[in-house]
């Protein structure tokens, strides 16, 4: 700290003015105003960087292979990896996308699907029986439409066209798709099996497990049904039946189902109810207004605060906290689960981190040749992260 020296006398009763040391006092106080003038005048905001431990592995990686193109998201499945890319249509001023699969061990290409239409990458696709699932729209135009693409062909096998849609869900055989209200779709005969949602209530996010649904809305709330406020609801899948419903507090975003769980974000909170019955069994407080995403392995829920750079490990029975881990960073994505390990995308230091899963301890950071972007993915030991310009593969194996 700023500070001109000690002499003999310094805080006592002797402590008298001639015996500070005026020219010393002045200079120091001239170097904290050049300092401070020169940190508030910076374009970028420096950031502490502890100090390096030792136990901590440096690696080097190498990708296996790499896509010099533009990619809007990817994801991975068996032994193959997707990704959309965005071309301009040819003699229009429209954009079109086109849906790349390539092979995952070496990265050459297997098919490409060119639609007539741009993805909604904001909501990932769903993979289910070997059939990929996304929405796509046409700028300008209110209508999009649900498309279904065989892995193994790259054939469109469904095709469904509806109004101002985005969200999706599959399972067992049916689509769920959101606009206002939440619709079942039939995928088979593309018949409607339900709706959910009124002229008085909007539906506003929704997650599934293997038996119903689970539905954030916007509607009547309050024991009198007098006010507008944030409501759970949970449906049969199969048949839309309601199985109960209960107001939430100032919910934002995102209800996710985790076992017998159902979590959603309150203003400076992370929420656990039981998923039956809708009680309350514990709420996590979480003082920062960006939050990124939840995850779950094992009995664990990972919470990713994006403003600070933290990580929360939280015991899902009880909402407890188990560990933390902190950098001065940003966490772009929700953690990435490798056998016992917890795998983070560092964005500001453009590096890849290892931890312990159980303890939180850091093992291993290895530095990427480039500024990672928000999309990451991992299946069969092979992690892909996106930059600017392309998407690069390591083998996840060899990092520890």
């Amino acid at each position: 700290f700023f500070f001109p020296g000690r002499h003999n006398d310094l805080h006592t009763i002797g402590d008298d003015p001639e015996k500070i040391d005026y020219p010393k006092a002045a200079s120091i106080c001239r170097l904290g105003y050049l300092v401070t003038e020169r940190l508030g005048n910076m374009k970028v905001i420096p950031t502490f960087k502890p100090p390096v431990d030792p136990t901590i592995k440096n690696l080097s990686a190498e990708p296996i292979w790499a896509i010099n193109s533009k990619a809007n998201w990817s994801m991975v499945n068996n032994s193959i990896a997707l990704y959309s890319t965005t071309e301009r249509t040819v003699g229009t001023d429209t954009n079109h996308s086109v849906l790349n699969a390539v092979d995952l061990s070496n990265g050459k290409e297997l098919w490409n699907n060119k639609l007539n239409s741009i993805f909604s990458y904001y909501y990932p696709p769903v993979i289910e029986k070997n059939i990929i699932y996304f929405h796509t729209y046409i700028l300008k135009k209110p209508e999009g439409s649900y498309f279904g693409i065989d892995l193994n062909s790259g054939q469109i096998v469904f095709e469904y066209v509806i109004n101002n849609s985005n969200q999706l869900r599959v399972h067992n055989n049916i689509l769920f798709v959101k606009e206002k209200e939440l619709i079942a779709l039939d995928i088979a005969t593309k018949d409607v099996i339900w709706k959910f949602g009124t002229k008085s209530s909007s539906v506003t996010d929704y997650d599934i497990d293997q038996e119903n649904v689970y539905i954030e809305f916007t509607g009547p709330s309050g024991p009198n049904k007098d006010e507008t406020g944030q409501n759970l609801c949970a449906l049969k899948m199969r048949r839309g039946e309601k199985l109960g419903e209960y107001q939430i507090d100032r919910a934002y975003t995102n209800p996710r189902v985790y076992g017998n769980l159902v979590c959603f974000w309150g203003r400076d909170h992370l929420y656990g109810i039981n998923k039956v019955d809708g009680q309350k069994k514990w709420r996590f407080n979480i003082n920062n207004e960006w939050k990124v995403a939840t995850a779950q392995s094992g009995n664990h829920i990972y919470v990713v605060s994006g403003r600070k750079g933290e990580l929360f490990c939280l015991d899902s029975k009880h909402g407890d906290l188990v560990w933390t881990f902190s950098t001065s960073s940003l966490f772009y994505k929700k953690p990435i689960f490798h056998k016992n390990q917890v795998i983070l995308i560092d964005g500001e230091e453009k590096c890849v981190i290892g931890l312990e899963k159980n303890t939180g301890k850091q093992l291993w950071e290895f530095s990427l040749p480039f500024k990672p972007t928000t999309y990451s993915t991992e299946n069969n030991n092979r992690l892909l992260i996106h930059s600017e310009d392309g998407i690069y593969c390591y083998d996840i194996s060899k990092l520890n």
